[in-house]
């Protein structure tokens, strides 16, 4: 499925901005994992929530989430994307994933991570961090780091990322784009320790990006609109004696998603698109 970058499609929803009060959830970390399916993406989120618990990739064309706990008692909150450019989503199943993958990051994600394979790395991928700064907003780009995937492989060819990154200029422009930064995981690692020795490693990374945001996940008025419905939803869930664990009921289909369902606008691009039409929809119900 082509995803459409050009300039009409970007989103009239205000800069984007981080709320001058302390983080939501403070006390978690969430991942929101972008990339083509083929690159190590669910493998990647496989290590980061550890695997034998749980499994990513079942079906790569839905949006999921999945949370572990860290060593230093916060949550760390995973979110897998239908895969960029796969050819047996249609446009409005895409677009009915990306709302929920809105709702589930909700108040907002702390790293928009971009899963890459060196080896696979194509002229749509370049154009990555564009499709994230039109869905997400310019700010979005301070958030965004690369995950650069099969580092077990790259070291034994004899590449590391530093040699990747000065022989490939075009990768190297694209990493540039990136003000996260990026991280490099061995995918095929089987001792366990070593496996969280390089997910810690990464949330060492993420905290520091977001210290210099300003120590707050990234948002915006798409994402609180989200969190408001999401709120509201677990308010009336447990209102009628549902049980607390219905959130992840109330991220998967709440007003907001079912508002974006609702929308004309199709594809990846255009489901932020049509946020202020969603919002307005949202508002009329409450």
């Amino acid at each position: 499925m082509a995803v459409q970058t050009n300039s009409s499609l970007q989103m009239d929803m205000g800069q984007a901005a981080r709320l001058n009060i302390t983080d939501p959830d403070e006390n978690s970390v969430t991942i929101l994992l972008i990339g083509k399916t083929g690159t190590g993406k669910s493998s990647a989120a496989n290590i980061c929530i550890e695997p034998s618990r749980s499994q990513f990739g079942e079906n790569p064309l839905i949006c999921e989430k999945k949370i572990r706990l860290l060593r230093d008692c916060r949550t760390l909150a995973v979110i897998d994307t239908p895969g960029l450019f796969h050819t047996t989503i249609s446009a409005e199943e895409m677009k009915r994933e990306m709302a929920r993958c809105v709702s589930m990051c909700a108040p907002g994600p702390h790293v928009f991570l971009i899963v890459i394979e060196p080896k696979r790395f194509s002229r749509e991928e370049q154009d990555m961090v564009e499709i994230i700064k039109k869905m997400f907003g310019d700010e979005a780009t301070r958030y965004t780091m690369v995950l650069i995937t099969h580092g077990d492989e790259m070291e034994a060819d004899g590449v590391s990322a530093e040699k990747l990154l000065y022989f490939n200029p075009s990768f190297n422009e694209f990493v540039s784009k990136c003000l996260g930064g990026y991280h490099v995981f061995n995918n095929n690692e089987c001792n366990s320790e070593n496996k969280k020795k390089q997910v810690n490693e990464l949330v060492e990374k993420i905290d520091r990006m977001v210290q210099r945001n300003g120590g707050l996940c990234y948002t915006n008025d798409m994402f609180r609109e989200a969190q408001r419905a999401n709120d509201q939803e677990m308010f009336q869930m447990n209102g009628q004696g549902e049980p607390i664990g219905s959130r992840d009921a109330a991220e998967r289909n709440n007003s907001f998603v079912r508002a974006v369902e609702q929308t004309e606008a199709v594809g990846v691009a255009d489901v932020v698109k049509g946020v202020r039409a969603v919002r307005e929809a949202w508002c009329k119900t409450q």
